[in-house]
């Protein structure tokens, strides 16, 4: 009876172990974890060209623009 109290006491410490130990990997490379950029604009990542007609710009607080003459 003690022994499968001391077996079940055991195997709980090992668990709570091996969760603490899952969430307290660190990852082996930074590099592999960053984050790849988003795109400001959609056509960055096009391969049609960009009419030449529009003019992109970005507000100070972040708000991104186009202009185009009518």
């Amino acid at each position: 009876m003690i022994a499968g109290m001391v077996q079940h006491a055991m195997m709980r410490a090992l668990k709570c172990i091996a969760v603490v130990a899952a969430l307290c990997a660190a990852p082996v490379n930074a590099e592999d974890t960053a984050p790849t950029p988003e795109p400001i604009w959609a056509f960055e990542e096009s391969d049609i060209p960009v009419d030449p007609e529009f003019h992109f710009g970005v507000l100070e607080n972040g708000m991104r623009y186009i202009l185009r003459e009518n």
